[in-house]
């Protein structure tokens, strides 16, 4: 059974489809030449972006997982500085001038009204420094001005 006509060629019997009508070989046919559109990716449109424009960390979502974590690792990080401030290897600065105003606030209030009102604003500074050492403040005050400073008025708080 045949498929249809056969025509002599290179190698033998060839089938027509194969080759042309006057009887030579066909040359074999060039690739079809088809460029189809590429679809744009998602790390495309950073191509279409300004040069000027680095390709690094985006600072949006470092922020954002900053944010979802800090509250998670307070307490952590809490915890391990008291116990660094337990062992010595920091110092943390105590807050309760903040939460609780010394009874020395007052009186020194009081003298830099009267001796140098432009230290006023930095009482609560002063105050943290010498915390404890509050005497010793009020010493440095008086061999500064010459005034000596009413501690009596201190205390009875």
């Amino acid at each position: 059974a045949r498929c249809g006509p056969r025509t002599e060629g290179r190698g033998g019997a060839e089938p027509d489809w194969l080759g042309s009508r006057d009887g030579q070989a066909a040359a074999p046919a060039e690739p079809r030449q088809e460029r189809r559109k590429r679809r744009p990716r998602d790390d495309d449109e950073a191509e279409d972006e300004p040069k000027g424009k680095s390709k690094g960390i985006k600072l949006g979502p470092l922020i954002f997982l900053t944010l979802m974590i800090l509250p998670a690792m307070l307490p952590v990080l809490i915890d391990v500085a008291g116990k660094l401030e337990t062992m010595g290897v920091i110092s943390i600065p105590s807050v309760q001038w903040m939460l609780q105003p010394s009874q020395y606030r007052s009186c020194l209030e009081e003298y830099y009204a009267d001796w140098a009102p432009d230290k006023l604003g930095g009482i609560d500074t002063a105050l943290a420094k010498y915390e404890g050492k509050e005497k010793q403040l009020f010493g440095a005050l008086h061999r500064k001005y010459g005034k000596k400073v009413n501690l009596a008025k201190c205390s009875d708080k």
